[in-house]
């Protein structure tokens, strides 16, 4: 079955090897360990309010003064969604780094907090942003077949660096917390 989805998208006019490379590249679970977080949480629109959550972030890690506290990012930015569906205009999201070091917050809408570890169902996505939807569609309904019980927020990990990379060539991590309990099948 899965050969005949892969000739399938093949033999599509204009398919891509993005497009291929999302059909092959199954979802996975993985552990992820507790991080200490910086984050802010907004509600909004998924591109406005993660545009404007990631600029304050920002602001706020790179001030002078937690650039003298020796404030070190130590992974890479996430954006966290807090709700169990999918919103098109009223979705709350929190963009977050991992750090280490001391912190000097001045904007009273970010905190720092402790990320929980555990099991994750995880997707690698390469490719446009705008592309992400459709990976959330894989995962999902790769997550529900196999009757994992979700666990926490959904999250999305960006492996690269949107001003260093070209767009074809972003990596973003899907990942879902999951307890695999009695009724997960892998």
């Amino acid at each position: 079955a899965r050969l005949q989805q892969i000739e399938a998208l093949l033999e599509e006019s204009g398919a891509s090897l993005e497009l291929l490379f999302m059909s092959v590249n199954e979802p996975v679970i993985k552990d992820c360990a507790p991080q200490r977080v910086l984050g802010k949480r907004g509600v909004g629109s998924y591109s406005e309010v993660i545009s404007v959550l990631m600029k304050d972030l920002c602001e706020q890690i790179f001030s002078f003064e937690n650039r003298n506290n020796g404030l070190t990012v130590t992974g890479p930015f996430m954006s966290i969604y807090h709700d169990q569906e999918y919103r098109e205009k009223d979705a709350t999201v929190e963009c977050a780094a991992p750090v280490t070091g001391r912190i000097t917050v001045s904007d009273p809408a970010m905190e720092v907090h402790t990320l929980p570890g555990g099991k994750v169902l995880s997707l690698i996505h390469r490719g446009p942003y705008t592309g992400l939807h459709a990976a959330w569609s894989r995962i999902g309904m790769y997550c529900e077949e196999r009757e994992f019980a979700i666990a926490g927020p959904h999250r999305e990990v960006y492996l690269s660096d949107p001003g260093l990379v070209p767009e074809d060539e972003l990596l973003t991590e899907l990942q879902i917390p999951v307890d695999l309990g009695p009724r997960g099948k892998i």
